[in-house]
């Protein structure tokens, strides 16, 4: 059975599963904008998790564009080479699903514009304290440095246009 799953699955396709779905990305592998290493990484397993977390709304309806593996055999052979979803990863993607549903991925542009005065606020502080407290202008500092890296690491992961313009603040 082993040998037969190989002679169905070709070594020159790029074949990655999301929701229980096989795409062939051979031929739109060097258009993702993301780099084709991630597509490599995903050859022949399940992506479902990585395209649900680091993909906008409209990356997640962009792949149900490309192109299924229409051949049953050969979708048979490649499920029966991935291990099958896990209780817990039903369990994650059916959370998620209810919580980007009530809304926790929606952007609230006061809580945004807070945290970014907040760090302007200890930037502003610092620099008013350097030459007459040095000690306190270095917590403040320390403590501006730590809200950007929270501020960087969420507009790193963001996939909406706000944290598009933010990422390389």
């Amino acid at each position: 059975l082993e040998q037969e799953q190989k002679v169905l699955i070709d070594p020159s396709k790029l074949h990655v599963r999301i929701h229980n779905v096989w795409y062939d990305l051979t031929n739109w592998r060097k258009a993702h904008p993301g780099g084709t290493h991630w597509l490599d990484w995903y050859k022949n397993r399940d992506a479902t998790e990585v395209m649900d977390a680091f993909h906008s709304m409209q990356g997640r309806q962009l792949y149900q564009r490309l192109p299924v593996v229409t051949d049953s055999a050969v979708a048979d052979a490649l499920d029966q080479s991935v291990e099958p979803d896990s209780a817990t990863q039903i369990a994650f993607r059916k959370l998620r699903d209810e919580l980007e549903q009530e809304g926790w991925w929606e952007r609230d542009f006061v809580h945004e514009y807070t945290q970014l005065g907040i760090w302007a606020s200890l930037v502003g502080a610092a620099a008013y304290t350097a030459a007459t407290l040095p000690a306190l202008s270095t917590v403040l500092l320390g403590m501006s440095m730590t809200a950007a890296g929270w501020l960087g690491h969420d507009y790193i992961h963001g996939v909406d246009d706000f944290s598009n313009r933010f990422r390389n603040f």
